[in-house]
């Protein structure tokens, strides 16, 4: 079964975060511009349209680094896949992150039962270096070859222009 997510009522973008119009709830937009743009078509049917989600979307909140934002998650993917997509939307490594929820710290094992609607996360984990521009294989290598964290691999990938050798290198001379 694939995974179900809103896409923007304008540009049609399908991302894991997406603003809602918070008078009726029920479209979707990726910005405030697009909001704008589409508020002159959605204003007659804002106020007598019926939120059309299906069930197994559940909108929560996040706090992270004092970041905070939504996310529409797909409540019957598994667990470890709900858990990724709340790492992908915080930008924090998954298995390092810590999600905590009205006082419990929410994992594989009790985040189906304890994630209900509009409930808000906070997020502990350090947040991930931005890797746009780098080639995902070249981080991995990294990694792989002088056990180097993500963002060690990515800040010396960056430092070195893309050259794998001469973050590899740095990578060690600083160890």
């Amino acid at each position: 079964m694939s995974q179900q997510r809103p896409r923007c009522q304008v540009c049609d973008k399908e991302e894991n975060v997406l603003k809602r119009c918070t008078k009726c709830r029920c479209v979707f937009y990726c910005s405030r511009e697009c909001q704008i743009t589409d508020w002159s078509n959605h204003k007659t049917a804002c106020i007598s349209c019926e939120p059309a989600l299906p069930v197994n979307l559940l909108t929560v909140r996040l706090n992270c680094n004092k970041q905070k934002t939504s996310l529409v998650l797909n409540y019957s993917a598994s667990s470890d896949r709900i858990i990724q997509n709340v790492a992908d939307a915080a930008k924090v490594q998954a298995d390092k992150m810590k999600i905590v929820c009205r006082g419990k710290c929410l994992n594989a094992d009790n985040i189906k039962d304890n994630l209900k609607a509009n409930d808000l996360l906070l997020i502990i984990g350090e947040v991930m270096e931005n890797e746009d521009g780098l080639v995902k294989e070249d981080i991995d290598v990294i990694m792989q070859q002088v056990g180097a964290e993500r963002n060690a691999a990515v800040k010396a990938l960056r430092a070195s222009d893309g050259d794998v050798i001469q973050a590899i290198i740095d990578i060690g001379n600083k160890s």
